[in-house]
C-alpha cells in the first residue's frame, strides 16, 4: 500500500483542553470522509486543512475514533488525568461510548488554531499534531491526526488512489461466536406406515358393557355382544405443524385382534392433537370362548386411512473443521507392530512373503461405546506367511489400532476384540461385536498404503537382527 500523500486524517476528542502552544490558524472546511476500516467502509465527520495547491489534511475527533476501534486489536480507552490536565489514553482497554460519537458539534466551516495536544498514552507524554475547533458557546474541541495516533496506539493507516484512507488493526479481540445450529423444515406426506413416527396414537374405552349369551349346545362357544365409546388421544413426537390431517379406522380388542364393526375418524389440529371426531362410540358383536369373563376387554385403534402432512422443523449442526491429524512416521509404527508379530510367531525365521499397509482410520459414524470417535486412529496392517507347528506355511493378517490422540495402542486388535467378546455379556458384548465387524474391514486393508517392497525388507531385516 502507498503512505498517505495529501491526505493525511486525524482524530479529536469531546472535552475542552487546554493545549499546550496554540498559533492563529484559520478556516477548518466541513467534511465527510468514508474510511475502510479492517475492510469495511465507515462514514467520519471531520474538518480539513487546505494548503496553497488547495489538498486537504482531515482531522477527526478521538472517540470516533476510539468507538470505531473497539473490539479489535487496536481498541482504547479515552479519559482525563486530572494530575497532568491532559487526555490519558489506555491502549488494549475497551471504550465506553458516551453518546457523543460519530456526530460534530458544530455546522459549516469553522476558525480553528494549531498546535501539540497534551496527551498521555499508556501514562507516558505523546505528541501529536492537532487543531482546537471552538463552537459557538466558546467551548473548545480538539482534533487529531489519524497517522500520529496510528503509530502512538498501534494501527496502520495507509491511502491507495481507488481505496482512499485506510485502517488495519490486526483483528477481533472478542472471541468469535460459534456458528449455530441451522433450522430447516422438511415436508412429509402421512401414510398408515410413517404415521408412528410423528404422532403418538393411544384409546381408551369407557361404558362397555357386554352380555353373553351362552350356548346350549356343547362344543360351541360363547357369544357376546355389547357397546361402549371410544376416546382417541393423540400426540405430537416431533417439533413440528400438522396440516389437514385425518384418521379413519376401527377399535380392537387387543386380546383377540377382533374389529368392531363401527369405523371412527378424527381430525388433528396443528400441534398434533385430536380436534374432533364423527363417532367415537362402537358396537361389540363378539364370538369367543372367553367373553364371559371379560368385564372390561382391552382396545385399541386399528387405522384403515391416514391423510394429511407434517411439516418437521429439524436443527442440522454446522459441519466443524476438523483439528489436522497428527504427523506420523509410517516406518516406526510399522516397525513396533512387525516386531510384535514377529516374536509370537512359533518360528519366526520362517516368516516370509511380508507385506505392510499404513494409514489414519477415522472412526466418525462409528459406535462410541468403547473407543471413541472422535481421537485420531492410525492403523498398521501386516500379512505374513509362517511355519506353524507342523512345519507347514499357513497365512496370517494382523491389525494393529494406534489411538494418537490418548496414545494407547491395540496390537493384533482382532484378537483383542475376539477375547472381549468371549468374556462380555449383554449390550456390551453387542458393542464388541460391532467392533469385530470393524476390524475384519481393516484386516482387508484395501483403503491404506501400502510401504514399498524395500521398506518392508528393511523392517524385515531389523526385526531379525534385534532377534
Amino acid at each position: 500500500m502507498k503512505k498517505i500523500m495529501s491526505a493525511a486524517l486525524a482524530l479529536a476528542m469531546t472535552l475542552t483542553l487546554a493545549p499546550t502552544a496554540f498559533a492563529a490558524g484559520g478556516t477548518a472546511y466541513a467534511s465527510t470522509q468514508a474510511v475502510e476500516v479492517d475492510g469495511k467502509k465507515i462514514e467520519f465527520q471531520m474538518y480539513a486543512l487546505k494548503d496553497a495547491s488547495g489538498n486537504g489534511t482531515n482531522y477527526v475527533k478521538l472517540r470516533d475514533v476510539a468507538h470505531v476501534l473497539n473490539g479489535t486489536g487496536a481498541q482504547f480507552s479515552v479519559g482525563y488525568d486530572n494530575v497532568s490536565k491532559s487526555i490519558a489514553v489506555t491502549t488494549g482497554a475497551a471504550y465506553a461510548d458516551t453518546g457523543t460519537e460519530m456526530t460534530t458539534p458544530y455546522s459549516g466551516d469553522r476558525a480553528y488554531q494549531t498546535g501539540s495536544g497534551a496527551v498521555l498514552v499508556d501514562g507516558a507524554p505523546a505528541s501529536l499534531d492537532a487543531i482546537v475547533l471552538t463552537d459557538d458557546a466558546g467551548g473548545g474541541y480538539t482534533y487529531f491526526k489519524l497517522r500520529d495516533l496510528g503509530s502512538a496506539l498501534g494501527f496502520q493507516v495507509d491511502w491507495t488512489a481507488d481505496r482512499g484512507v485506510i485502517i488495519e488493526t490486526g483483528g477481533s479481540t472478542q472471541p468469535t461466536a460459534p456458528e449455530q445450529p441451522e433450522v430447516v423444515e422438511k415436508v412429509v406426506v402421512l401414510t398408515k406406515t410413517n404415521i408412528e413416527e410423528y404422532l403418538d396414537i393411544s384409546a381408551t374405552a369407557s361404558d362397555v358393557e357386554i352380555e353373553v349369551q351362552r350356548s346350549s349346545i356343547v362344543g360351541l362357544s360363547d357369544s357376546s355382544k355389547g357397546t361402549g365409546k371410544l376416546t382417541l388421544t393423540t400426540e405430537s413426537k416431533v417439533d413440528g405443524t400438522f396440516s389437514d390431517v385425518t384418521l379413519k379406522g376401527y377399535m380392537m380388542d387387543r386380546r383377540f385382534r377382533w374389529v368392531g364393526a363401527d369405523k371412527f375418524t378424527v381430525y388433528i389440529d396443528s400441534d398434533g392433537a385430536v380436534s374432533g371426531a364423527s363417532s367415537n362410540t362402537f358396537d361389540i358383536n363378539a364370538y369367543n370362548p372367553l367373553s364371559a369373563i371379560l368385564s372390561q376387554p382391552d382396545f385399541e385403534v386399528e387405522l384403515s386411512e391416514v391423510t394429511g402432512t407434517v411439516t418437521v422443523r429439524e436443527r442440522v449442526e454446522p459441519e466443524r473443521p476438523k483439528e489436522p491429524l497428527p504427523e506420523v512416521d509410517p516406518e516406526s509404527y510399522a516397525l513396533l507392530a512387525l516386531q510384535y508379530v514377529y516374536n509370537r510367531l512359533k518360528f519366526p525365521s520362517t516368516m516370509q512373503d511380508v507385506s505392510i499397509r499404513t494409514g489414519y482410520y477415522d472412526r466418525s459414524g462409528k459406535s462410541g461405546a468403547i473407543y471413541s470417535t472422535t481421537d485420531a486412529y492410525y492403523v498398521v496392517n501386516i500379512s505374513c506367511k509362517a511355519a506353524n507347528s507342523f512345519g507347514a506355511l499357513t497365512s496370517g493378517t494382523y491389525v494393529f489400532l494406534f489411538n494418537l490422540t490418548t496414545g494407547k495402542s491395540d496390537y493384533d486388535w482382532e484378537s483383542r476384540i475376539e477375547s472381549a467378546i468371549e468374556d462380555a455379556w449383554g449390550e456390551r458384548k453387542l458393542e464388541w461385536m460391532k467392533l469385530r465387524s470393524e476390524a475384519i474391514l481393516l484386516r482387508a486393508g484395501g483403503q491404506f498404503t501400502p510401504l514399498s517392497r524395500e521398506t518392508v525388507d528393511l523392517l524385515v531385516n531389523e526385526v531379525r537382527n534385534m532377534g
